[in-house]
This record gives structure tokens, C-alpha cells and sequence, in this order.
């Protein structure tokens, strides 16, 4: 017989702690793949998610006082529909009129626009430029005219369709509430189902998930919240009109890294423009001094964990998430990719220890 060499030995001992390894992350990668395909119906359930990790800490905070878990719950939920509901009292009457006075103010929008490129035409037709160059400048004229009427559709589309989820907007909390209720059982399920050997490994890794998602997902909304009302106040202040519907604008899309912040610029420079090119000026003066009092403030100081990734692999991350699963993708493109570099750090010091 040949003799094994303990160099032979070796190798085959790696290898089959490389199948080991690849067996284990298959079901993983199942689990994605099934949750992609049932992407349709996991809104409630993301919702849920959010809302368990922004309630979690100040249930905890009253059960540290000796309050049963389920009456924290129960305070927690309290505490939060109270001021939702003094928000809402002065802000939703507010939003649902100025989204009806949008819808009707379509048409006058539409006619001062054509104003607006009517008058640039004339500006560039009294220039003498070469007829070439005339011809191009009046094709991206009537494009952005185009593209501005579609653009103000959409939006109210948009806002309007956040309704049609209702359901989901009405399940979250409940589903919410029972993650709350039995955390402790989630974790020590999850924990159980994975084998022994990598049990420790595991327990570090969720740990590490749990402070980056938790530090983001509740820093970033509060920042949002607060860029939200700042920009809305700002708006009033200056006369623009939807002042408020433009703060709740900036708010939602202020989520979305790098992107939010221009997509949320953009509504308000335009009806600014169309008001004048003086109130322009001072809205976009305005929405870069709010956005480097975020980005150097509010942001450091309230986000209690950064992701530790580069801006080029969150921007990539958002464009592969909007291409996946449209506009609600781009919400969770960094949280995910949080997740996803933290499992790939744990992954690749495992198998350096173990391989």
C-alpha cells in the first residue's frame, strides 16, 4: 500500500473542511434566493423589522425599571402613537391639501414652464447662434418641459400610491409586536439552528449585525426626521409654495444615501424657479447649507455606528438594489450591504482559522 504522506494528509483534511465550509453557507444562499422571489409580499414584514429595532430600545429602557416585558411593549407603542398622533393632528390636514392644491396646480406649473422656455427661446434666438446649435438647445427646452410635467406626475403618483400599501402600513405593527414580544425566543431559535462548531462565530457575527443595523436604522431615521423638518420650516420661511409637502419629500428620500438628498433638492428648486430665479437661488443655497449641517452635525452625532463602507460601494449597492427590487430596494441597499460586509469579515476569518 501507498503510504499518506502527513503533507497529503493535510490537504485532504482542508479539503473536506472546504466542503464542510461550502455546505453550510448553501442553505444561506437558498434563503436569499427564496426571499428574492418573494420580494412582492415582504413590505409588513421589512416594516416590522424597522419597527422593532427603533422600539427595542426603549422597551428595554422599561423593563430596566421593573416593568413587565409586554406592558414595556405596550408603554413603547404608547409613547410612539402619542406623538405620532400630535404630529399628525397639525401636519396631515396640512399635507392631504397641499397634495390637492399640487394636483391642481398641474396645469398653471405647465403653462408657466412653456412661459419660462418660451422666453429662454426668444433669449437665444435674439443670440444668433449657428441654426445646429439652436435647433439642439430647443430639443433639451422641450425635453426638460417634458420631463419636468412627467416628473410632478409621478411624484403625486407616488405619494398617493404610498396608500394602496396600506395593508402593510397597518400589519407592520403588529408583526412588530410580536418580534418584540419574543426576541429573546427568536434569538436563542436562531442561535440553536446553528451547529455547535460554529455557534461562537455565529453569536460574534449577529452581534456585529445587530449594532450596525440597530445604530443605523434608528440614527439615520432620527437624522431624516430632522433634515425633514429644517428643510420644510426653511421652505416656509422663504415663501415656497408646499412647504410642507416638500419637507416630508426630503425626509423620505433623505434615506437613501448620496441620491436622497438631490432627488429631494430638486422639486423645491423647480417651483422655486418657476416663482423666480431670485427665490431659486436662495432655496438651493439653502438646501446645500441644511445638507453640510447634516453631513458634518447632525449625521457624526446621531448615527451611533458608520457602516465602514466606501461611498463607491454604497452608490453601487443602490443602483444594484433599485435594478432588483425598484425604489423600496434602494431603502434597504445599505443596511444589506452593512450585513453583507460584515458576513463576509466573519466568513473570511473563519476559514482562515479553519482551513
Amino acid at each position: 500500500m501507498q503510504k499518506v504522506t502527513p503533507g497529503r494528509r493535510r490537504q485532504v483534511m482542508n479539503w473536506q473542511k472546504m466542503q464542510r465550509n461550502i455546505i453550510l453557507i448553501i442553505p444561506y444562499i437558498l434563503a436569499l434566493l427564496i426571499l428574492y422571489r418573494i420580494r412582492g409580499v415582504l413590505l409588513p414584514f421589512v416594516l416590522a423589522f424597522v419597527i422593532t429595532y427603533l422600539l427595542f430600545p426603549l422597551v428595554k429602557l422599561f423593563t430596566k425599571q421593573k416593568i413587565p416585558h409586554i406592558l414595556a411593549i405596550f408603554l413603547a407603542y404608547g409613547c410612539v402613537a402619542t406623538i405620532l398622533a400630535v404630529i399628525g393632528i397639525f401636519l396631515f390636514p396640512v399635507i392631504i391639501q397641499q397634495l390637492i392644491r399640487l394636483g391642481d396646480s398641474i396645469p398653471y406649473f405647465t403653462e408657466e414652464l412653456t412661459q419660462f422656455i418660451e422666453t429662454a427661446h426668444d433669449s437665444i434666438e435674439r443670440l444668433q447662434l449657428p441654426e445646429s446649435v439652436r435647433i439642439a438647445i430647443d430639443k433639451r427646452l422641450e425635453a426638460f418641459e417634458e420631463g419636468f410635467t412627467v416628473a410632478i406626475g409621478n411624484v403625486i403618483e407616488g405619494l398617493f400610491g404610498l396608500f394602496t400599501h396600506v395593508i402593510s402600513f397597518f400589519l407592520a405593527p403588529i408583526f412588530a409586536f410580536y418580534l418584540l414580544k419574543d426576541i429573546e425566543r427568536f434569538k436563542r431559535a436562531v442561535v440553536n439552528a446553528v451547529p455547535e462548531r460554529i455557534r461562537t462565530d455565529a453569536i460574534h457575527f449577529f452581534q456585529d449585525v445587530d449594532n450596525a443595523l440597530g445604530g443605523y436604522i434608528r440614527g439615520q431615521i432620527i437624522v431624516c426626521m430632522i433634515t425633514g423638518t429644517i428643510s420644510g420650516l426653511t421652505m416656509a420661511l422663504l415663501g415656497v409654495p408646499f412647504a410642507a409637502l416638500i419637507g416630508v419629500f426630503v425626509a423620505i428620500t433623505d434615506i437613501v444615501p448620496f441620491v436622497g438628498p438631490i432627488v429631494g433638492t430638486i422639486p423645491a428648486v423647480t417651483i422655486a424657479l418657476l416663482q423666480s430665479p431670485q427665490l431659486a437661488i436662495y432655496v438651493l443655497a439653502s438646501f446645500i447649507l441644511i445638507q453640510q449641517i447634516e453631513a458634518n452635525i447632525f449625521a457624526p452625532r446621531i448615527v451611533s455606528f458608520r457602516v465602514g463602507l466606501h461611498p463607491l460601494v454604497v452608490i453601487f449597492s443602490l443602483f444594484v438594489a433599485r435594478e432588483l427590487f425598484g425604489i423600496p430596494g434602494m431603502l434597504i441597499a445599505v443596511p444589506s450591504a452593512a450585513t453583507i460586509n460584515v458576513f463576509g469579515r466573519h466568513l473570511y476569518g473563519y476559514l482562515q482559522r479553519n482551513w
